[in-house]
């Protein structure tokens, strides 16, 4: 009978045992699916004034596609949820003497791995030091800020804003 007893509570142990194991390992294979698509979105402002351009892109630099849920333009207090040529040609008089190019970048917008998104391309020529001069007075003067918010496939969230140079979970 001690015998039994022993051979049973060695199989329970035994068991709840392998449960704990199997447990932790799902755990671990959850971590790694997560991890195995997590965007990360940068914004990458080039001024070239050889050529007389001025560039905002979005980049994915992460390993999983970024799934855009909001974006706002922040300036002189107000929140703008306008994509930025737009909130461009609404508030400043700044596009109408370029050459714009833009793309417009809406909740539910992707962005897959190592792909950008040209939010907005001028073309000024010999006028790009105002037009960068401009942009410039806006961000000092009237606060001029932005905030982009996306997620991944598996609903993780991050906003990218001006304040900070990472993206932040929120």
């Amino acid at each position: 009978m001690k015998t039994d007893r022993i051979v049973g509570l060695s199989a329970i142990f035994i068991s709840l045992l392998s449960l704990g194991i199997f447990l932790y390992q799902t755990n671990l294979m959850r971590q790694q699916a997560y991890q195995s698509v997590l965007p990360y979105l940068a914004l990458d402002i080039t001024t070239n004034f050889h050529e007389g351009t001025f560039k905002v892109e979005l980049l994915n630099q992460g390993i999983g596609p970024a799934i855009i849920e909001s974006r706002e333009i922040f300036y002189n207090g107000q929140a703008y949820d306008l994509d930025f040529v737009d909130f461009l040609e609404q508030e400043t008089d700044l596009i109408d003497s370029f050459n714009v190019r833009t793309y417009t970048m809406e909740k539910g917008t992707a962005i897959a791995t190592s792909k950008n998104m040209v939010l907005l391309e001028v073309h000024a020529g010999q006028q790009l030091a105002d037009f960068v001069e401009k942009i410039e007075m806006m961000q000092t003067e009237g606060g001029l800020d932005y905030s982009i918010c996306y997620r991944s496939i598996y609903d993780e969230r991050w906003c990218l804003t001006g304040a900070s140079d990472e993206p932040e979970a929120y």
